[in-house]
């Protein structure tokens, strides 16, 4: 005599062979381990671009009192030189007649202190970084943020930096 009792799905799935219970469920799990590889994937690519270099640091506005930091005169069109405003240490680029750049001289990567390089870059000795002088960006080295840039003009014979 055939048992005619109504079967309840979930048990029937319990006792179902692991090949029947793989097929039935094949299309809910393929998606959840899309859903999951793609959160996954996206954690990963926003992990690598946080620690990519950054872009230019951008350009502050001259707010604050200005400081005078050096002679116009001491620093050639294509040179670059330390300063110090107060207690900030400074780095100075100079691109044009009638423009100088003002970055940090604290490293991004372990705070030590950047100096003057060659070739329009600014280094780093404790890490070997390498900073852009004409915008601070990261060329080379374990530092992957620009460094920070300070608003600075020149005004009569001074160079100014606000801070």
């Amino acid at each position: 005599m055939e048992n005619k009792t109504p079967v309840n799905n979930a048990a029937a799935a319990e006792v179902a062979s692991p090949a029947e219970h793989d097929a039935a469920h094949q299309g809910c799990c393929a998606s959840r381990r899309a859903v999951l590889g793609g959160a996954v994937m996206g954690a990963a690519a926003l992990g690598l671009a946080a620690c990519g270099p950054s872009g230019p640091a951008e350009i502050p506005e001259a707010t604050g009192k200005p400081e005078a930091v050096m002679k116009v005169s001491d620093l050639a069109v294509g040179s670059q030189a330390s300063a110090a405003a107060g207690q900030t240490k400074l780095v100075l680029f100079r691109p044009s007649e009638k423009e100088v750049l003002a970055f940090s001289a604290v490293c991004t990567h372990a705070g030590c202190e950047v100096t003057p390089g060659s070739e329009n870059r600014f280094h780093c000795p404790c890490h070997e970084s390498w900073f852009k002088a004409e915008d601070g960006t990261v060329i080379s080295g374990p530092a992957n943020a620009p460094l920070p840039r300070f608003a600075c003009e020149i005004k009569g014979e001074d160079i100014l930096v606000y801070i």
